[in-house]
């Protein structure tokens, strides 16, 4: 989302990090979705971002935030990764839409 300069007004984290896979493959890494107890602890990271805010008997145990916590970081750490890397192919592309060049002087 970072690249397109595009907020998505959208909840779904399997969307999202559907999107963001034609920029990297990495944020696969945080969840991979090939093991049944992957899968469950990112359906409760989907789950909690709406429940928690609305559903006040949703509950996710002290292990599951255990667990949960080094895959957020670790999925912190591939984005900032990934747009640090990118982030000269993303100023030119700034500079165009806005109709300024750098000329270098």
């Amino acid at each position: 989302m970072v690249f397109i300069l595009y907020g998505y007004k959208e909840h779904d984290l399997a969307f999202l990090m559907n999107e963001c896979k034609k920029h990297t493959l990495e944020i696969y890494r945080a969840f991979p979705q090939d093991i049944d107890e992957e899968r469950r602890l990112f359906k409760l990271l989907q789950d909690a971002y709406v429940q928690a805010r609305y559903n006040k008997n949703f509950i996710v145990t002290r292990a599951d935030i255990d667990a949960l916590v080094p895959k957020i970081e670790l999925l912190r750490d591939i984005v900032e990764k990934v747009c640090e890397s990118n982030s000269c192919a993303i100023s030119p592309k700034r500079s165009a839409a806005n109709g300024s060049t750098n000329t270098g002087g």
